[in-house]
């Protein structure tokens, strides 16, 4: 969810053998209080059943994801009982699919999909047995190349639903993983910023110059949260082996083309229109607001909804190259 590749720093551990022996906590970079914390499995010698609800901290956490590479076990079901008596959140997540399709593949076995069922459907009757009736599971795979294959937006629309409304834009924004629902939601977000930027870019007390410092600080951070920036697309392109250069020419990258030429961006941020009705970014200032803005709102207004939308689509891409890709 922090969108940070496997071996790399900041990214939890990873391996064949029980890697998180300890409870470790993994902080966003720009949200300090987005916190996803990898706890050790329950019941094992290091992490007795007895100690782990002192140590998981239920009333500290917002929801509780249950993740197991394999079957579900008795004491999956009890942490997932625990977690209710606190009335918090649960979820059952299967997974390591990606291990299973290709075990299945080197013996001449079923397709994906219906390795992914089958998989689904024991894991459900697992749950089942252990009490749990007519529950979700959300299969996935931590694996790049199958990220956005199976259950993954599903579980990511699911937590944002769940989530308590008024934590729900942070935890949207605090999202670096460039999946289409989270993509969505961001471009849902950002636009009601626009015209508070715009606002504030425009004011009176502020020459041009420093309005259009404003709207590029806002667009760098469309480009953060869309991915499109320098570097998620450096990291980008070497999960997928491709130079920066080629990645950059797929997706007709024109977001960042803008931003690093001053003449370019000046030229965007001020085009000589300044009246349009195909943006859904209403003009929604008193009289008395109008009074202390220049003219430049309606068209910072414009250059931020046009390069938001620009962003966004570029992401698409991404996914759409990511997609065809693999």
């Amino acid at each position: 969810m922090l969108g940070r590749p496997r071996y790399t720093d900041g990214a939890a551990d990873v391996g064949v053998t029980e890697t998180t022996t300890i409870k470790k906590e993994y902080k966003h970079p720009q949200y300090p209080n987005f916190v996803l914390v990898d706890c050790p499995g329950v019941g094992t010698q290091k992490c007795p059943k007895a100690d782990y609800l002192q140590l998981l901290d239920l009333q500290n956490c917002d929801f509780v994801i249950i993740i197991s590479g394999e079957r579900f076990k008795e004491n999956d079901a009890w942490l997932a009982t625990e977690t209710t008596k606190a009335k918090k959140k649960f979820y059952f997540v299967r997974s390591k699919i990606d291990i299973d399709i290709q075990n299945e593949s080197e013996t001449g076995g079923s397709k994906s999909s219906e390795v992914v069922k089958k998989v689904e459907d024991y894991s459900k009757k697992e749950l089942s047995d252990l009490g749990f009736k007519n529950i979700d599971v959300f299969i996935i795979s931590s694996n790049f190349k199958w990220r956005g294959k199976f259950h993954l937006n599903l579980l990511i629309t699911t937590l944002l639903k769940d989530i308590p409304i008024l934590k729900r834009d942070s935890l949207v924004l605090s999202i670096s993983m460039t999946i289409q629902p989270v993509q969505d939601q961001k471009k849902t977000i950002l636009l009601k910023r626009i015209g508070k930027i715009a606002s504030t870019a425009a004011c009176r007390v502020f020459s041009q110059t420093n309005g259009l410092k404003i709207l590029h600080e806002e667009i760098v951070f469309y480009q953060e949260q869309f991915g499109v920036n320098a570097e998620r697309l450096k990291g980008l392109a070497r999960q997928m082996d491709m130079k920066i250069d080629a990645l950059k020419k797929e997706i007709d990258l024109r977001s960042l083309i803008i931003l690093n030429d001053p003449l370019k961006f000046e030229e965007f941020c001020l085009p000589s229109t300044l009246s349009r009705k195909d943006i859904p970014v209403s003009d929604k200032r008193s009289r008395f607001q109008k009074l202390f803005l220049k003219k430049d709102y309606n068209r910072f207004r414009y250059a931020l909804y046009d390069m938001l939308m620009m962003c966004y689509k570029e992401s698409l891409k991404i996914l759409n190259l990511i997609s065809n890709k693999h």
